[in-house]
């Protein structure tokens, strides 16, 4: 938030998405879009660099901003 003499500038809420992590679970927000993904089931012979391709599963909307 800030102004400048007359003009005043509001930003609400960030583009980027608010991601939570416990245990090897990961619950993401996008908006208004709530997703979860659990990296235990992508287990395997990963090299440092390679992309993964998890499940992810939708939990639902939310109506407000998270």
């Amino acid at each position: 938030m800030g102004f400048d003499e007359a003009t005043v500038v509001i930003k609400i809420g960030n583009e980027v998405p608010m991601v939570s992590y416990s245990n090897g679970k990961v619950v993401m927000v996008n908006k208004s879009e709530i997703q979860t993904l659990n990296l235990k089931l992508n287990q395997g012979e990963f090299k440092d660099g390679d992309a993964i391709k998890p499940n992810i599963k939708e939990l639902g909307r939310c109506e407000t901003y998270a």
